[in-house]
């Protein structure tokens, strides 16, 4: 089937290896497919912005021991990444941060209030896709300049003067960025201002920026597309080994809306809600474990162990204290119905 794909896609890599991702990619290659992950849903505007105009970071080891200015922006981190706050960023006690939580100030900046929200000590509502003005006016005030309207983005002109002043206080202060920027209007605009505001603290004090990325190994599966072939996602082989990217036009979404994709090989993910229903001609699949409501969908069905406890794999999260092997090596835990580690 692959084989004889005219236009073949080979979607996912959330939930598997990286030793898996590499083998599939040389199946890619072999049949001409395009290779493509779930950063293209979530956070593929934050590695464009990357691209354009680089990034400051650091381990979450060093938010632990280090920060005491926390900002979430755009995300939800007590749902999607529920020991974030305990493990990392807001209660844990670090070698400069030993009073914990209570050293710490705590924003949240976001259209609507969140069980985040309750967890900071202050929280900004700003409208609906209007992050990108949002920016750029604490910008405008860390530059010396001033703001002629009253509010933006839903905000007092002199509440982001104030916001300005609290982080150039800061002695070390991270910016984690959630797909309420990356996947809102201006996508990896709102990224790129937001890069470029760590760069102008930077001339204050110490501030750095992290991506929220979502679930399993979609940060590995960029890693190894970017080690490989030069692109983090969205990557055309059908000429062999000569690796093409355009957004746009090699992204699953934009492929499968136009009808150009005959065969498509969704490896480790939840298919029904991560891509379209159209564009699907011929389907083989071997989905996440726990999508029970994908497998109507697809002609072919294939069930592999997850990595962590019924095989071996290696995966990458989030940037890992220092000490922590973040490619950590997966060993076989038993059943393979256990949950991951």
């Amino acid at each position: 089937m692959l084989v004889k794909s005219r236009k073949t896609l080979m979607f996912g890599w959330i939930n598997t290896s990286c030793q898996a991702m590499s083998a599939g990619h040389a199946i890619a290659e072999k049949v001409g497919g395009i290779v493509d992950n779930g950063a293209t849903v979530c956070h593929g505007p934050s590695l464009i912005a990357i691209e354009d105009v680089g990034i400051t970071t650091c381990t979450l080891g060093e938010v632990k021991n280090r920060a005491d200015c926390i900002i979430f922006w755009g995300c939800n981190p007590a749902h999607v990444h529920p020991r974030h706050m305990s493990r990392y960023s807001i209660f844990p006690r670090g070698f400069f941060t030993k009073e914990g939580a209570k050293g710490r100030k705590i924003f949240c900046i976001d259209c609507r209030y969140t069980d985040t929200a309750r967890c900071s000590d202050i929280f900004i509502r700003i409208e609906q896709g209007c992050d990108y003005e949002f920016l750029d006016a604490i910008r405008t005030v860390l530059h010396g300049g001033s703001l002629t309207q009253k509010s933006i983005a839903g905000v007092p002109a002199d509440q982001i003067g104030k916001l300005a002043e609290d982080l150039k206080r800061a002695k070390f202060g991270v910016i984690f960025l959630g797909m309420g920027l990356s996947q809102t209007v201006g996508r990896n605009h709102n990224i790129d201002m937001a890069i470029n505001l760590t760069y102008d603290l930077n001339r204050f004090t110490k501030f750095v920026v992290m991506p929220m990325r979502v679930q399993g190994n979609v940060t590995g599966s960029g890693e190894v597309l970017g080690w490989q072939y030069g692109f983090p996602f969205a990557v055309d082989l059908s000429r062999g080994d000569q690796a093409r990217h355009q957004t746009g036009e090699t992204t699953a979404i934009d492929l499968l809306l136009r009808g150009e994709v005959e065969a498509s090989l969704f490896v480790a993910c939840r298919s029904r809600g991560n891509v379209s229903h159209r564009g699907y001609h011929q389907r083989l699949e071997t989905p996440d474990r726990h999508d029970r409501s994908a497998h109507q969908l697809h002609d072919r069905d294939l069930r592999s162990p997850y990595p962590g406890c019924g095989g071996r794999g290696r995966d990458r999260r989030l940037r890992l204290p220092d000490g922590h092997d973040s490619l950590r090596d997966a060993q076989s835990r038993g059943s393979s119905r256990g949950r991951p580690h």
